[in-house]
């Protein structure tokens, strides 16, 4: 059985498993085969407590209140029994309709890799479930701009009442429309709305008018780690102080990975710093939800997995490679496949080859050296964080043995580095956009009724 069968059940789709713990599920299920007319289960006698994944055949369901419900393949049933830790009495009278044959998980199966049947069904957040409806738009103070994108701005802001900075994220609508990205911006509105990590950033609550939309985001004021790794004296930094901002990096990517949303744009540029010097992950334009795989051309060139600059298909594994990438670029200060004056082409070359040498005199040692080297894969089953054992391989590597998980996501490791900040809305450790600040509004006609409902869920 596949992994996406198992998964398209919602008890497993909504739990949180490490990926090994889904494979081992997988290995698991058994298959049994009925014979027209055999009863499965009985009203009034105990019930089994099985999980039954139809592959062939039909079932037919009796309930109690007289209800009858007809399955076929790909349906399943005794998704109830199993989360049950005592044994229950059946309400239904299950009986195969035709010869039938079905993948099978018992609940002793499932305890066996997941230790207790309570870890099953943890729904996620519900989306925006989290986010702050007392804030308007109204409310927000402008101060300047720390950011510019494609579709807008990002400004510095703070509430009139309670002087509480933050940053505001403000989209053109007709950019946004423009580039085909209506379903994008949503999409990550949505994703961001369901994380609540310490190293991803906090999206407080959103707005739109005639023009734009808004994402109230919480401020990150340390600026890029980007320039932490470049500054005007050194490109690099120290393996403790790399080891630190990758396992905070490590965090982020696998609070996403557990909940199925693949980040596909991992660069220094897209992680900031906080007051503490901790990392937070920014920019989730590119997340997806992705199941299985994804085909979409995305990313920034120097970190793109060679599964994508091939269209073979990408997940998870496209965040791993931009990680080893990543640690590579803090080590050595530079990319693994980039030096000035690299063109695209040859650039694409070198990362499908993965043709990438460490600098002579120990600058990486040989530990980092080694999880580089199994981050740093072409094919993507043999990669570290694509195996059995999923993000576990990683977080076991002798490079990280030092790093207490615990105590870094209650940032209580001193970090590397702290940014002096000088008061609440210091925006020193951000790019000066004073040319664009006093630009006029647009004078382009306001978007049709029809444009405007396209942002209805934002």
């Amino acid at each position: 059985m596949k992994k996406r069968v198992l998964m398209g059940v919602p008890i497993f789709a909504n739990s949180h498993f490490q990926p090994y713990e889904m494979a081992r599920l997988v290995d698991l299920v058994t298959e049994v085969t009925f014979r027209r007319g055999d009863v499965l289960a009985e009203e009034g006698q105990p019930a089994k407590q099985n999980l039954y994944i139809i592959r062939t055949g039909r079932i037919v369901i009796a309930n109690d209140n007289g209800m009858i419900n007809n399955l076929g393949q790909g349906d399943y049933f005794g998704e109830t029994a199993i989360q049950r830790e005592d044994e229950i009495i059946s309400h239904q009278t299950i009986t195969a309709e035709e010869d039938t044959t079905c993948g099978v998980l018992t609940k002793s199966a499932i305890e066996s890799v997941i230790g207790s049947v309570t870890r099953l069904g943890k729904p996620l957040p519900p989306v925006a479930s989290k986010l702050d409806r007392s804030i308007k738009l109204k409310d927000l103070i402008k101060f300047r701009i720390l950011g510019v994108g494609t579709f807008g701005k990002v400004w510095l802001v703070s509430h009139k009442k309670t002087g509480t900075p933050y940053a505001l994220k403000m989209l053109s609508k007709r950019e946004i429309i423009g580039h085909h990205q209506v379903e994008g911006v949503i999409r990550e509105k949505n994703i961001m709305s369901s994380i609540d990590h310490p190293f991803v950033v906090n999206l407080i609550c959103t707005f739109q008018d005639d023009r734009s939309l808004y994402m109230l985001i919480e401020l990150v004021q340390g600026g890029e780690l980007f320039s932490v790794i470049h500054t005007e004296t050194r490109d690099g930094v120290p393996n403790a102080n790399s080891r630190f901002y990758a396992a905070c990096i490590l965090e982020s990517l696998s609070h996403l990975h557990h909940r199925h949303i693949c980040y596909r744009d991992l660069k220094p540029e897209n992680i900031l710093i906080d007051s503490l010097g901790y990392c937070v992950l920014v920019d989730l334009g590119f997340a997806k939800i992705v199941m299985d795989k994804t085909y979409t051309l995305c990313g920034t060139p120097e970190y793109l997995a060679p599964e994508i600059i091939l269209s073979k298909g990408h997940d998870k594994g496209v965040d791993y490679w931009a990680f080893g990438v990543l640690i590579y670029e803090m080590l050595v200060g530079r990319s693994p496949f980039y030096s000035y004056g690299t063109d695209q082409v040859s650039l694409f070359k070198r990362i499908v080859q993965v043709k990438y040498s460490f600098p002579p005199g120990g600058v990486v040692n040989e530990v980092a050296q080694d999880l580089i080297q199994r981050l740093i894969v072409r094919r993507q089953a043999n990669r570290f964080g694509c195996l059995a054992r999923g993000d576990m391989d990683i977080r076991d590597h002798a490079w990280f043995s030092v790093i207490d998980t615990d105590k870094l996501l209650r940032k209580k490791i001193p970090a590397p580095w702290i940014p002096q900040i000088k008061d609440p809305l210091d925006a020193s450790h951000f790019d000066s956009y004073r040319h664009v600040e006093n630009e006029p509004p647009s004078s382009k006609p306001h978007l049709s009724s029809h444009q405007q409902e396209l942002f209805r869920d934002f």
